[in-house]
């Protein structure tokens, strides 16, 4: 497995680009947003929505951000027994993004900060440690009795798939540098009036790369050679497995011919490779897949060409979840399947894909009409919200009223 990490500059915008084997699995747009996922503020809880058992919490947005209670540290009284924490209006709390603002939505939040490095994420407040699921069941025991013989009670951590391939004393320093880091925030928290940036990832590039299993990476492309020394950093505890970084003085996405897989990711029609299309269309509820056979001379057994047909369009799915960066719920109707089996069939299929995905995907089942449900994990903006705006004139709808004066 060979992967690639391109990454195109120009005046105007940052594009990267994951790549497998020289396929596409996904795209990163930089925003320009002030208010980017990891960046820690001190905030002012400007409204407490016990019908949503949540909270709005001013950081300086253009909208104030969403904080779930269930998104507090834990709270324990004098006897050690865990109370339900409080918020009041007017109360200053350091929050992190934990997802950007989209559309009328203010970004999300949580209070349980986590600071990210190559090999874990330290969570101060956290209280608990976590394993990365791709590490095998055995090395994840290990680990996390490691782990907690690592951190005082309120400390908590997630360690990365990279901590399972290398020596504990990395992790150790990945551990140190973080505390210190908490620290340095923590002063500047008491210093700065709210609301107030307390700390984010740096660049965009940065940011991105702090998210991406760095260790799978072979090779990275860029035309911006101070690229070199940002990535670098977060690679100096192992300097052993730096990948090969290329630097070209014209576009990296021109050159890789990355353009074509880009401008297709943010069209709604998909053909599949046996025949057949998909559909994706995104709204603000909910992104509905639609699988089409596409004028197919479907011959035979109707069923099994369904099926087929379905598992192509699985496997697709999968990839443009990734590819687009889509979120939430996502509702698939698959080509009409009569037997039980012949939808589960369909199902393991995606969900040997999903699996995949970097980002949490739960497969919810068949709905009574037929439809499969999923969802997944929010983190960025969609692609084609990062990259497109609705157009002025029809207003998003992309259709032409009827002249009624037509003959």
């Amino acid at each position: 497995m060979s992967q690639q990490l391109v990454i195109d500059h120009t005046s105007t915008d940052t594009r990267l680009a994951l790549l497998e084997n020289g396929e596409v699995l996904e795209f990163f747009v930089d925003e320009r947003s002030s208010f980017p996922v990891g960046a820690c503020f001190k905030g002012i809880v400007k409204r407490v929505a016990t019908e949503l058992n949540a909270a709005f919490i001013q950081i300086g947005a253009k909208r104030d951000g969403f904080l779930h209670l269930s998104e507090l540290p834990a709270c324990y009284n004098e006897e050690g027994v865990r109370t339900v924490p409080v918020l009041d209006k007017g109360q200053e709390i350091v929050v992190q993004i934990t997802r950007e603002a989209q559309a009328d939505k203010g970004p999300r939040l949580s209070a349980r900060i986590g600071l990210t490095s190559k090999y874990i994420i330290y969570m101060p407040k956290g209280n608990y440690v976590a394993v990365s699921k791709r590490i095998s069941e055995e090395s994840r025991s290990q680990l996390r009795r490691w782990g907690e013989e690592q951190l005082s009670e309120a400390e908590g951590m997630i360690l990365r798939t990279e901590a399972a391939s290398v020596p504990k004393s990395l992790i150790s320093s990945d551990l140190e540098f973080l505390r210190t880091r908490w620290r340095t925030l923590e002063e500047r928290a008491n210093e700065i009036s709210a609301p107030g940036l307390i700390y984010d990832q740096g660049s965009f590039t940065t940011s991105v790369a702090a998210e991406l299993p760095l260790h799978s990476v072979q090779e990275i492309v860029t035309n911006k050679v101070e690229d070199i020394e940002q990535i670098k950093s977060l690679l100096t505890q192992n300097p052993s497995v730096l990948p090969h970084f290329t630097v070209l003085d014209h576009s990296p996405f021109n050159s890789l011919q990355l353009e074509q897989s880009f401008t297709a990711a943010l069209k709604p029609y998909i053909e599949l490779s046996r025949g057949g299309t998909i559909k994706i269309e995104e709204t603000e509820a909910l992104t509905v897949v639609d699988v089409n056979s596409g004028g197919m001379d479907i011959k035979g057994d109707a069923e099994k060409t369904a099926v087929t047909v379905n598992q192509a369009a699985a496997r697709e799915v999968a990839k443009q979840l990734r590819l687009r960066n889509l979120s939430g719920l996502i509702v698939v109707d698959f080509i009409q399947m009569n037997e039980e089996k012949s939808r589960h069939k369909v199902e393991e299929t995606l969900k040997e894909y999903v699996d995949k995905d970097r980002l949490t995907v739960k497969i919810g089942g068949w709905t009574s009409f037929g439809l499969l449900e999923i969802t997944r994990k929010a983190r960025r903006s969609p692609l084609h919200t990062a990259w497109s705006r609705i157009c002025p004139t029809c207003e998003g709808s992309g259709r032409l009223i009827n002249n009624v004066n037509e003959n």
